[in-house]
């Protein structure tokens, strides 16, 4: 079995970037959240430099006395399964094991879950929990992302990323990246917005340092593309089932109930934000949404014509 390469000081990635590590095993230590952001296209290494990182957390880089050399102890590197999750349900799983087991690092590997806003959605909601809850636990989160700004601003206001990592560029055996503070950041969110191709926003922000990472060992590579494969699989399946699930739903709410739209012609065309205002306001009543549809029950339905008939707007009393 081929052995990680690393660099003359014995890291597997630019010395600058240990520096920035140790700030953060300072800040979990002082029970500060810290979270690191890790962006880039499909296939730059991403998840490979978390590794190298959730390793140096996890202790498996020692620094020699009196000397900018570090040395391996390979029985403290993490163990990938354990370690990432693949998709926000299997990360929010791993974290809980790494609190049970007093780990320190965690890694969230967006692995193409991303596809639907509603998943996004759903992912911003539990991390913003989350940090109100794990920041004190000293586990550090390390978070794999296409683009940063997929993150919940109200994350990035309260200073949870420390610092941003963008892998630019990858060779057959070593990655380029470019490492933003946490100002840098609020800098780039500026012009992201100013910018239509997001690469550009990028050249107006000059970062704190570039640097660079290896491959993992082979047999450590293949660990992980096993595992990544089969994740992506999983996650592909669940949101097949998922969607499955959603349009079981919506057509049982219809064959048993009725949708504001049936209504509305019932009502002979009335304003549909008028008939949904009136039923919520004057009958408490809010009805189920699903995929964007307003579905009532027939009592609820008959109900919301009860009313229009004793306002005096419509003579049909029933469904």
């Amino acid at each position: 079995m081929s052995e990680q390469r690393i660099s003359p000081f014995g890291l597997p990635f630019t010395p600058a970037l240990a520096l920035n590590l140790d700030q953060q095993k300072l800040r979990i230590e002082n029970g500060k959240a810290s979270l690191i952001i890790i962006e880039g296209i499909i296939g730059h290494g991403k998840t490979t430099l978390a590794i190298h990182i959730a390793d140096y957390l996890n202790g498996a880089y020692e620094k020699l006395p009196d000397k900018k050399e570090w040395r391996l102890i390979p029985e403290k590197r993490i163990e990938i399964k354990k370690v990432i999750g693949l998709g926000g349900e299997d990360f929010f799983k791993k974290i809980r094991e790494t609190y049970k087991e007093k780990g320190v690092v965690c890694v969230y590997d967006e692995a193409g879950e991303f596809s639907k806003r509603s998943t996004l959605s759903k992912f911003n909601q539990k991390m913003v929990q989350l940090f109100d809850v794990y920041r004190a636990f000293k586990i550090c989160v390390i978070v794999i992302l296409p683009f940063f700004h997929y993150l919940d601003n109200s994350l990035l206001q309260k200073g949870i990323p420390r610092f941003l990592i963008r892998i630019h560029n990858r060779t057959k055996t070593y990655g380029y990246f470019k490492v933003y503070d946490i100002n840098q950041i609020e800098f780039l969110k500026h012009w992201l917005k100013k910018s239509p191709v997001v690469s550009w926003a990028y050249s107006h922000v000059s970062p704190i340092y570039h640097g660079g990472f290896y491959n993992l060992d082979p047999a450590r590579a293949l660990e992980l593309d096993n595992y990544q494969t089969a994740g992506k699989l999983n996650i592909l399946t669940g949101e097949d089932e998922e969607e499955k699930k959603v349009i079981e739903e919506e057509e049982n709410l219809r064959k048993k109930s009725f949708s504001l739209a049936d209504l509305n012609k019932t009502l002979k065309y009335r304003n549909l934000n008028d008939i949904r205002r009136r039923a919520k306001e004057n009958l408490n009543i809010e009805g189920v949404i699903v995929k964007g549809t307003i579905f009532y029950s027939r009592e609820q339905a008959q109900k919301i014509l009860d009313f229009y008939k004793e306002q005096g707007r419509i003579d049909k009393t029933e469904i």
